[in-house]
């Protein structure tokens, strides 16, 4: 499925929304946008909306659509009414991925927008040619941002609202962020060390919006 994005979007500058409060810098000046879950409520217009967080389809925001195209992980690909118009499916609420990947093999979305992919849970990205067909999941949905980019062949990547740091969401208000989760030390260095450098040895530009307590290298702060 996720073969269809390679280089749809060759050379472009590419826009990745998350949920902290610099997201509200993004202006869509970029050729592309990508929101990351809750960040779909940005009043900016944007292209794509892509989503993993189990909990989505508790959401207020979940069933938000703007004509968008929807990128759903394979865990929760089965609730969301834009994959499956003909008929609202059960989140596939699972331990193990590959469950839910069997159950999407069997059940290939029927919006030809829309589209799922299946996770694999803390693996190294892998960029080497001929790109696989799933994305990683470091522990923050910023990863598979950053790897949906690269797919779509963008020379640059702007992030609005991913500092890696604990900050309040910039819809509600309330603290949030990576930092805060269960792998919340590990997370920056990985999110580092695993995409960001990685991407930037393949040529891709890459930066971040300021932001206190950013835990970001300074490098590609703006």
């Amino acid at each position: 499925m996720l073969t269809r994005f390679h280089g749809l979007h060759a050379g472009a500058t590419l826009a990745l929304i998350g949920s902290g409060p610099t997201a509200l810098n993004y202006q869509a000046a970029e050729d592309v946008a990508i929101v990351l879950n809750g960040a779909v409520l940005i009043e900016q217009p944007f292209h794509y909306f892509l989503g993993i967080d189990h909990r989505l389809p508790e959401r207020p925001y979940w069933n938000i659509t703007r004509g968008e195209t929807r990128i759903i992980g394979a865990l929760i690909a089965g609730a969301d009414p834009r994959l499956y118009p003909g008929g609202r499916h059960e989140p596939v609420t699972v331990a193990r991925n590959v469950i839910a990947d069997e159950w999407l093999e069997a059940h290939p979305p029927q919006d030809p927008h829309c589209f799922a992919y299946h996770v694999r849970e803390f693996a190294p990205p892998d960029y080497a040619a001929p790109l696989p067909d799933w994305l990683t999941h470091g522990g923050n949905v910023a990863h598979c941002g950053l790897e949906v980019a690269y797919r779509m062949g963008a020379a640059q990547i702007n992030m609005y609202g991913i500092d890696m740091g604990e900050r309040e969401y910039f819809y509600s208000g309330k603290l949030g962020g990576t930092y805060s989760g269960l792998n919340g030390r590990r997370l920056p260095a990985r999110f580092i060390d695993m995409q960001i450098r990685a991407l930037q040895g393949l040529g891709v530009t890459v930066t971040a919006q300021k932001s206190p307590g950013s835990r970001l290298p300074a490098d590609i702060l703006i």
